[in-house]
């Protein structure tokens, strides 16, 4: 059995997590309904009103989205964790809720409450896989970079090089956090497309640890100009997977700013015979990158003859970086052309 199935135990947690008596001017109580149910009841200035909870373990959008389940704005919804872009999403759409880290959110007539939980004591159980780990990512990257496309399940299998079941139960996630929405191909099978680039590059942004998926080796090459040092690493690099990224791969998509670096992912076996320039352990004006997987290399495009890494990828390594990164990014991303 869970934490949380025995329903005493339920209340007693969403009591504590509330302070129900530090609400000013109101009178609020968790109360049973039946004997598996639970209810707040709310009184203020002599109204009462009685909001049955819905409680869940694992909040989504999905609910709300649903056209079917828009009478949820009369009920409480409550989740050990409500995390911030879900809870600004519930706010937008006045939806009351709370969650055990002392979130609360009420709008009716007279009636506002919108507190911020204390700190993060609970989290919910994981049901649904990580969209965002080096894998699942693949199959973003793909939705992200083609985003008027309509995919199928085989489609993105073949793309992605993962297995159905593996791209089956990532849509089902990003479904259910409504970044993609279900369609028909062709009127038989079921396909899938992007709803909500922004927020699903977002949400990849916020999650994304760019120092701890890749390997960095920098090298000092004579040459100043970035062009001049991107062609000299074509050249070594004939033969060999390469991709460039970052600064030197926004310029050439958008120019911006003079690149600081050069850089771009490679396997982990070209560093054992690159030998263009000099090992350095920092300031070099040169990075080599071993990706911990192989999928951004997937997806890639050809600028000037120069091999880049697809824009969201791009965007993506810079936002976290320094040198004017986040900066570049931004431009990049702001230009009409991104990931189109």
């Amino acid at each position: 059995m869970g934490a949380f199935d025995d329903i005493d135990v339920r209340r007693d947690a969403l009591e504590r997590s509330l302070d129900l008596g530090s609400v000013n001017a109101l009178r609020l109580r968790i109360g049973k309904n039946g004997s598996n149910g639970l209810e707040l009841r709310l009184e203020q200035g002599g109204t009462k009103q009685i909001l049955p909870v819905r409680w869940t373990e694992h909040p989504t959008r999905s609910h709300f989205t649903n056209p079917e389940n828009q009478g949820g704005k009369s009920e409480f919804y409550v989740a050990p964790e409500i995390t911030e872009p879900l809870a600004r999403d519930l706010r937008e759409w006045q939806v009351n809720h709370a969650d055990l880290n002392g979130r609360l959110f009420l709008v009716g007539e007279g009636l506002y409450v919108d507190r911020e939980p204390r700190e993060v004591k609970f989290r919910n159980p994981v049901s649904t896989p990580n969209c965002f780990t080096a894998k699942a990512s693949r199959i973003v990257r793909f939705l992200l970079s083609e985003r008027e496309t309509l995919w199928t399940q085989d489609e993105l299998v073949a793309s992605t090089q993962t297995s159905r079941g593996y791209v089956s139960r990532i849509l089902g996630a990003l479904a259910d956090e409504g970044y993609v929405e279900k369609s028909r191909y062709a009127g038989r099978q079921v396909a899938y497309r992007l709803k909500d680039f922004d927020r699903l590059l977002d949400a990849w942004a916020r999650e994304d640890e760019f120092p701890k998926r890749v390997r960095k080796v920098e090298y000092s090459l004579l040459a100043s100009e970035p062009i001049e040092i991107a062609k000299r690493v074509r050249d070594a690099l004939d033969g060999s997977p390469y991709f460039f990224t970052q600064w030197i791969a926004a310029w050439l998509r958008k120019p911006y700013t003079t690149p600081p670096v050069v850089s771009a992912y490679v396997p982990e076996d070209v560093l054992g015979r690159f030998e263009l320039g000099r090992k350095v352990s920092s300031g070099g004006n040169l990075w080599l990158l071993v990706p911990e997987d192989r999928g951004v290399f997937q997806g890639n495009q050809l600028v000037d003859g120069f091999q880049l890494v697809c824009d969201v990828q791009i965007y993506l390594d810079l936002v976290g970086s320094g040198l004017r990164g986040p900066e570049a990014a931004d431009a990049l991303r702001q230009w009409e052309g991104f990931a189109k």
